[in-house]
């Protein structure tokens, strides 16, 4: 493991974050590739494609929160709209835990779900849908247009 920061001297090793893009495209493919197994298509339609986003933007967001709170509470540390302070990464944690529990860490978690559920599928699907086959007609007019 390599440290490569610190917050309040509590050390970030990278290769143990979970990235959000990372879990969100996996999900996005493993939710294409059953669909298309499922149904025997070639390539799903544009609301498939809208749903998979949303759920797979859902699911990177749930799995990535707790860092999230922790990384938010550390840099509103001492301010007018949050005047507790932390020590650390361990602190936040400890708080968080002490306070609610486990549920501490995901404090906030549905009104996140909401913005992401709703915007997730915008952003993912015209990325993975495949360049239209035929000649002359532009990506973005067949995405506008639900071709």
């Amino acid at each position: 493991m390599r440290v490569v920061a610190s917050i309040g001297g509590d050390p970030i090793f990278v290769y143990l974050l979970p990235r959000y893009s990372a879990i969100d495209m996996s999900t996005f493919e493993a939710l294409k590739l059953a669909y298309l197994r499922s149904t025997g298509k070639d390539e799903p339609g544009m609301l498939a494609l809208l749903a998979f986003g949303s759920i797979s933007g859902s699911v990177g967001a749930t799995m990535v929160y707790p860092l999230n709170l922790v990384r938010t509470r550390l840099q509103a540390s001492g301010s007018s709209g949050h005047p507790e302070r932390y020590s650390g990464i361990a602190d936040v944690a400890r708080k968080a835990y002490r306070r609610d529990g486990w549920r501490g860490f995901y404090r906030g978690l549905v009104p996140t779900l909401a913005k992401v559920s709703s915007s997730a599928p915008f952003e993912s699907a015209p990325c993975y849908r495949s360049p239209p086959r035929n000649a002359g007609h532009s990506f973005r007019f067949n995405f506008l247009h639900g071709v």
